[in-house]
């Protein structure tokens, strides 16, 4: 039987505390900071998907059939969350997007939503990474854009929050969704 090394050991590695310096300096072009900068904006940009993961999750999860068991209802509500975090972004997007056009009159910020995901998008591709910019800030070289940027997710955080309370998961609104489904769809 051969013998198992430890990743570190082949890497030759002896300091475990120094793994993360020594993969990140092989593995990328990206000066400290410049990877600091990266995490914020993917970290910003997922704090905001995540409060669209729950719109969604909060609009589907009471669709349960009458006389559903305890059971089946954990099985349902587990497989929604499964199946959400499937999506990517854009898709939850495009789903959310009726609501959030008309949630936009009461909660402008929601419109900084698309322009988040492309400076993250970009952040995530690195092409042209000094031409990346948030509101005519270079994300990579002004502290400025990032700053900008984090504002605007607080407050579209804060709107998509809004939101979130604000829709009536009571049976009436699924009993209204289901009547609107029947005369579109035939249902």
């Amino acid at each position: 039987m051969m013998e198992q090394h430890k990743a570190s050991e082949i890497l030759n590695i002896e300091d475990p505390k120094q793994i993360l310096h020594y993969v990140r300096e092989w593995t990328s072009v990206l000066s400290e900071k410049e990877h600091v900068v990266k995490s914020v904006v993917q970290e910003i940009h997922q704090n905001c998907e995540i409060k669209l993961d729950r719109i969604i999750y909060k609009l589907l999860a009471h669709c349960t059939p009458k006389g559903s068991t305890d059971e089946e209802i954990d099985e349902v509500k587990n497989e929604l969350w499964d199946q959400i975090g499937k999506m990517g972004f854009i898709q939850k997007y495009r789903l959310l997007n009726p609501i959030l056009k008309k949630w936009k009159s009461v909660r402008p910020e929601l419109t900084y939503l698309q322009a988040i995901n492309d400076v993250r998008r970009k952040c995530t591709h690195l092409k042209e990474k000094d031409k990346i910019q948030y509101k005519g800030h270079k994300i990579f070289s002004e502290p400025e854009g990032i700053a900008e940027l984090f504002l605007d997710a607080w407050g579209l955080g804060r709107g998509l929050d809004d939101l979130w309370e604000r829709i009536d998961d009571s049976h009436a609104c699924y009993e209204k969704a289901m009547r609107f489904a029947q005369e579109k769809r035939g249902i």
